[in-house]
This record gives structure tokens, sequence and C-alpha cells, in this order.
């Protein structure tokens, strides 16, 4: 299930967010005991994708292109939330 309504409630879990060089993603960070994979892009919107396993973002530090990565091997497979 997508979510891109309004704000996750609750306290935002803290995960360490790395820069990455990108016109289209500021950063990005893994909390490997919730499974969520957390990406700043560079409009300053924050969400978090869920269920991600950890190769995924490995995969994604590793990818030449931020966002070619994300829209097609995030975005279409895995539920998200604005988070700020």
């Amino acid at each position: 299930m997508r979510r891109n309504g309004p704000h996750m409630s609750g306290a935002m879990r803290r995960i360490r967010l790395i820069s990455f060089n990108s016109s289209s993603i500021a950063a990005g960070g893994y909390d490997a005991s919730s499974g969520t994979l957390r990406l700043r892009y560079v409009d300053g919107d924050v969400y978090d994708y869920r269920n991600v396993p950890s190769a995924v973002f490995d995969d994604l530090v590793k990818a030449p292109s931020k966002g070619w990565f994300v829209n097609s091997c995030v975005k279409p497979y895995y539920s998200y939330v604005r988070v700020s």
C-alpha cells in the first residue's frame, strides 16, 4: 500500500543519512531493524520506503545513477510514506 498523503504520525525514527552525488536524491540511509530505506530528495522532501532488503540499499549506494535506480528498482516495488 502506498501512502503519499499526510506526514507519518508519531516520532520519526532516526536514520543516519549519507550524502549522494545526484541531481535528484540528496541523501539516503537504511535502518536494518525495520527494513526502512529513507531518501531525502534535493527539494527537501523525505520519504521512507518500507520492507526494503539491505541489498537494495547496498545496490543504491553503488549505483552510478541514484535517480534511475530509485525510479527503476525502489519506487515500483516498495510502499512509502512521506515523513517530511
